[in-house]
């Protein structure tokens, strides 16, 4: 009995001695197959925010050479709403990224619009609107539901002057932000990925 038991122990022992390497190494393969899909998924993540991040910049230089050059129509400087209306409504038809196209007075009262105005607008109280005026500059504003389009977009606004460096008027375009759903649409992402976009405001 003591023979028989005191080998038993030592079968015990020796599978003992050989499974817990094993069990090491299993528990070292999960860990690092998981430390792996973690890097991929923050590759990928990266990857997707570049990407966003490139179309993002090209769209704004397309809006700002659009807008440049809306800045300097006759149209644009005498407040011509009629004729006004009637361009940037054929303009937008050939830009269909764009939910609006349209010019305020520097009062922030809208003049012009590519999509018909239900009733007067005022946009004086758009932080966007106030920094063109400010800073002379383009400006971008952050995600909104545009006032006459109704569509989640963003507003890009960039000054009218005149010869003499007076403001005429403030062009702006709203940006459907529909692109961003084509974007992320073709790009492969695992099964069961989820994507959250937020803006500096968090």
């Amino acid at each position: 009995r003591l023979l028989l038991s005191s080998l038993r122990s030592r079968l015990i022992l020796l599978v003992l001695l050989c499974a817990i390497p094993l069990a090491g190494l299993l528990l070292y393969s999960a860990y690092e197959q998981r430390r792996l899909t973690v890097a991929k998924a923050a590759q990928d993540a990266l990857r997707l925010a570049l990407e966003i991040a490139e179309i993002h910049d090209d769209i704004i230089h397309g809006a700002r050479q659009l807008l440049i050059g809306l800045a300097y129509l006759p149209v644009v400087h005498n407040h011509d709403s009629q004729s006004c209306n009637t361009l940037f409504a054929a303009l937008l038809r050939q830009f269909p990224i764009y939910a609006n196209l349209g010019a305020a007075k520097p009062n922030g009262e809208v003049f012009c619009s590519s999509l018909p105005l239900k009733q007067p607008l005022n946009i004086s109280d758009q932080p966007s609107f106030q920094a063109a005026l400010q800073t002379r500059d383009l400006t971008v504003s952050g995600y909104l539901i545009g006032r006459i389009s109704g569509k989640p977009s963003i507003v890009i606004m960039y000054l009218s002057v005149d010869s003499s460096g007076n403001v005429r008027a403030v062009v702006f375009v709203g940006v459907s932000i529909a692109w961003l759903d084509q974007t992320i649409a073709r790009i492969l992402l695992p099964p069961g990925s989820a994507v959250t976009l937020m803006n500096r405001e968090g």
